[in-house]
């Protein structure tokens, strides 16, 4: 299902983006649990799953999958689905769809990849033109972007594949997407066929 938002959504972005209160910052946290007095463990686990889309992205899904499905005939089945399942759902599809119209996340591994290319000319530098008290912290700085950037993406990966697994009602879900997209699979099917899978 990411992979169908992600097929076409540059148009789907700009769209959406012309919605009243889709830039609401407040939205996700509210809806989604996130307390500022919550412990670092919590904190953790909250940022582990939502920091890889802005709030932005997340309250377009939320206003174009969320809504529409109480507010039509899938009231029935969506309130079935628990507030738990719809957040693994919309941050799923937030996480897919973010960057399509040019606008990274700011955990994405790619700044950190930036930095190091901007340290690299002066840890060059620093090494054949300075002492080692001046290039050594600076090889240990690009080391650090470099390790943060490969962990960043280690932890987006495994949340990539990871979260979507969580949802308790899978069943559930399955039959609130096959009332919503009558032709759900063949759908899919083309989308595998185009090659696009949102990575």
């Amino acid at each position: 299902m990411g992979r169908l938002y992600h097929h076409g959504a540059l148009e789907y972005l700009q769209r959406l983006r012309q919605m009243k209160g889709v830039d609401d910052g407040g939205l996700r946290a509210v809806w989604t649990g996130y307390r500022q007095d919550a412990s670092l463990l919590a904190k953790f686990k909250w940022w582990s799953n939502h920091a890889w889309s802005d709030p932005v992205a997340w309250n377009l899904i939320w206003f174009d999958l969320y809504l529409p499905a109480h507010s039509k005939v899938l009231d029935a089945a969506a309130a079935t689905i628990s507030r738990r399942d719809w957040d693994i759902l919309i941050t799923h599809f937030a996480n897919y769809v973010q960057r399509v119209d040019g606008v990274p996340c700011t955990f994405d591994p790619d700044h950190f990849v930036y930095a190091c290319y901007a340290i690299a000319p002066f840890a060059i530098c620093a090494r054949m033109m300075c002492p080692p008290v001046v290039y050594l912290p600076i090889n240990i700085a690009q080391r650090v972007v470099i390790y943060t950037a490969w962990a960043v993406y280690c932890i987006r990966r495994y949340q990539h594949y990871r979260y979507t697994a969580m949802i308790k009602d899978k069943g559930k879900v399955a039959g609130l997407f096959r009332k919503a997209i009558p032709q759900l699979e063949k759908r899919v099917d083309e989308v595998i066929g185009q090659g696009h899978s949102g990575w």
